[in-house]
């Protein structure tokens, strides 16, 4: 829909789409203020169309200028680590590996990243080695979660898809 031929009805709508209320909407697009005229104008067909049509570009907008591929942030953090590897820097390298496993979720939620990496849960808990202890605390699996981890992080690395 183009911009309303009527001047000031085109502003309040703009201002409305901006988050104005209606009365100060009305005010900025240069009517005199009237509580009653600004409520009517706001029922219009033709400027309610044009405000969910301004809000709906104002979102879309938004959604471009905040939206990354996860993927590409990924390859552009893991080349820093690789240089840093390269290097000898060793320190700042692994800080950089620390820092994408926290940024992709493996400190708070592994196996939410795993399944979307990996296609598949991994072993949270170590199996019981007793019969009776079927309801007994478990504890997790350190070094197959690290291994996980590290499989996740190479499959990225070569680019491969999820199952």
């Amino acid at each position: 829909m183009p911009a309303l031929e009527n001047t000031r009805h085109e502003a309040y709508a703009q201002a409305r789409a901006k988050g104005r209320t209606m009365d100060q909407a009305y005010i900025e697009a240069g009517f005199a203020p009237n509580k009653g005229n600004a409520a009517r104008l706001n029922t219009n067909d033709r400027i309610k169309a044009r405000i969910a049509e301004l809000t709906k570009m104002a979102a879309e907008r938004a959604v471009e200028v905040i939206s990354f591929e996860a993927k590409a942030q990924f390859e552009r953090i893991q080349a820093i680590v690789t240089k840093a590897l390269e290097a000898g820097d060793f320190k700042t390298a692994l800080a950089g590996q620390q820092f994408i496993a926290k940024c992709f979720g493996y400190e708070d939620n592994p196996t939410l990243t795993h399944e979307h990496v990996l296609g598949r849960k991994l072993p949270q808990v170590a199996p019981s080695n007793r019969d009776d202890d079927q309801d007994g605390p478990k504890k997790p699996i350190p070094g197959d979660v690290a291994s996980a981890m590290a499989e996740a992080l190479d499959s990225l690395r070569r680019g491969d898809r999820p199952n």
